[in-house]
């Protein structure tokens, strides 16, 4: 959810803290970035099954 990422961010911006101990929301987005452009796009998973909800 890239606007729910985005939002993340900006807020980390405004409280001057991390996402996580050590891992910005900011590296996590360029870390998604990466993996999209190196093997496409994640997929959602197949509808029905456990990880789909």
């Amino acid at each position: 959810m890239p606007e729910l990422a985005a939002a993340y961010a900006e807020q980390e911006i405004a409280v001057e803290a991390d996402f996580k101990k050590g891992l910005s929301m900011a590296e996590i987005i360029r870390r998604a970035a990466e993996l999209d452009a190196e093997h496409g796009p994640a997929a959602r998973p197949p509808a029905g099954t456990a990880l789909a909800g």
